[in-house]
């Protein structure tokens, strides 16, 4: 029985843990597209 809730545990430290990295690559990926938008938008005023 210990066990099974120990393995629970485990379990569900890995799926926070993952869930964590994927949240902060998404958020990293977000501000990388920022900060090209931010660095592109004056080309593209010019060009326009």
């Amino acid at each position: 029985m210990v066990a099974w809730s120990k393995l629970k545990v485990m379990k569900d430290k890995y799926k926070n843990l993952l869930l964590a990295i994927l949240i902060s690559s998404y958020f990293k990926i977000f501000l990388m597209a920022m900060m090209v938008w931010f660095l592109n938008v004056p080309w593209l005023t010019v060009i326009v």
